[in-house]
């Protein structure tokens, strides 16, 4: 290793007697020079007619110990540098709209292939039944994406009549753990519900909405469903 300042003689001690001549802690002081003068050349050659590119190629990349360069990026403005030494797009933690479903005939309406995610919100608009009582709009889930539903719960605090037509937002919470899936939701005409449902066994990847009874207006909207992941 280089020296970092030259080891001088204490300042008592002469470097050259009476006559001019060096001293023997004269003698030691010039080798201790030529020795750090060749170690400094040494180092030197080391870069001498390298280009900066070749330069940096002798340096390692840093790692989780150890002090270094960092790898190229490849371009772009949407990479960080991870500690890892790699260069990634950060996780995507907004919403992502997964599918929509028409809700304008027949007594279901279902959206499959949810991917596995923290939460799940229904927007739906225009809903409307076309029984000739009053119904509630319901939902079920399932986990072996559509194969089977479980038992179908309440989106709505009571009954409406065919005569309405609703605007909410279903939001499922904890839709990648298993056997508890929190639920709640608005309407635009009566107030929402919430509650629990158990008992699947696995995580949710299907959703099914139904009234109780009756099935959708033929001029019924749709279903939008949208993940946090």
């Amino acid at each position: 290793m280089v020296a970092s300042t030259l080891p001088l003689p204490p300042p008592q001690v002469p470097l050259m007697d009476n006559g001019g001549k060096p001293t023997q802690q004269g003698f030691e002081f010039l080798d201790r020079l030529q020795s750090l003068v060749k170690q400094l050349n040494a180092v030197t050659n080391i870069f001498d007619g390298l280009t900066a590119t070749q330069a940096t190629a002798l340096l390692e990349v840093f790692t989780s110990a150890v002090k270094g360069l960092a790898p190229s990026s490849g371009g772009g403005t949407t990479k960080f540098l991870r500690a890892d030494a790699s260069w990634q797009v950060p996780p995507d933690t907004g919403m992502v709209f997964v599918s929509s479903v028409a809700a304008a005939s027949g007594t279901t309406a279902s959206i499959t292939s949810i991917p596995v995610c923290k939460a799940l919100f229904v927007a739906y608009r225009n809903l409307s039944h076309n029984d000739a009582g009053t119904q509630t709009l319901r939902f079920a889930l399932s986990t072996n994406n559509g194969s089977s539903y479980g038992t179908p719960q309440n989106m709505l605090a009571g009954v409406i009549t065919n005569a309405i037509v609703g605007h909410g937002i279903l939001t499922l919470m904890r839709m990648d753990q298993t056997s508890a899936f929190i639920y709640q939701s608005s309407f635009s005409n009566l107030n929402g519900t919430s509650g629990v449902e158990t008992g699947t066994s696995g995580t949710v990847n299907a959703i099914q909405f139904s009234w109780s009874a009756g099935s959708f207006d033929d001029a019924a909207g749709a279903f939008y469903a949208y993940t946090i992941p």
